[in-house]
């Protein structure tokens, strides 16, 4: 695990996984594609999605812009 001490200024020099790449393709390809249809395309459960989702939010790496059911991703 990684621990979220090291400050903001290091949020754009972080490792990004290959979990983390595929989401960022996915969105890349499609910004208003669904939690569900992100799953159905990585062949993952929803809630491995949302986990990678959250943790790219949280590095600032995507932003959701938007309402849940009418927004999109935005790649920072």
């Amino acid at each position: 695990t990684t621990q979220a001490t090291q400050g903001t200024t290091q949020a754009t020099q972080i490792a990004l996984t290959e979990e983390d790449k595929a989401v960022i393709a996915l969105i890349k390809g499609n910004p208003f594609m669904t939690q569900k249809e992100m799953a159905m395309e990585l062949e993952w459960k929803v809630d491995r999605v949302k986990y990678y989702l959250n943790k790219l939010k949280k590095n600032k790496v995507i932003q959701r812009v938007g309402s849940s059911q009418k927004g999109y991703w935005k790649i920072m």
